[in-house]
């Protein structure tokens, strides 16, 4: 229910000029998928920008995801993220499950944001371009 809450949230909240940032996305179920779907519809509508980090394993679909709103980047091998973190604005997402038990924890604050934006650009730069 969290990690559902949570994508409803973002979408809700994000507009265009707003970018939204992705990291750590690995195996993923059909229920994340969904939710994955939702933003990328609302994305079209709305207009925000998105930058997605993968690993290998859910690296797969990744170039089907790609549009003109929506840059992504693969880890080196070997490298795992099993948790997820997602970032815009103020706000900060740590995802972490499998099918309905996804835990999902959302921390409201501008400077642990930064925090996590920070992070992000540096994981930018070591991923490579798909």
């Amino acid at each position: 229910e969290g990690f559902k809450s949570m994508i409803d949230k973002t979408i809700e909240e994000l507009k265009e000029g707003d970018i939204y940032d992705a990291m750590g996305i690995s195996e993923t179920t059909e229920g994340m998928r969904h939710y994955a779907r939702k933003i990328y519809e609302a994305q079209k509508k709305r207009r925000f920008r998105a930058r997605s980090i993968f690993d290998e394993k859910g690296a797969y679909k990744a170039s089907e995801r790609k549009t003109s709103l929506h840059e992504m980047r693969i880890l080196p091998k070997g490298w795992n993220t099993p948790a997820l973190f997602t970032v815009y604005n103020s706000t900060v997402g740590i995802h972490l499950g499998k099918e309905e038990n996804i835990i999902s924890i959302v921390i409201q604050n501008k400077d642990i944001a930064q925090s996590f934006h920070t992070t992000f650009e540096a994981m930018w730069k070591i991923a490579r371009k798909i």
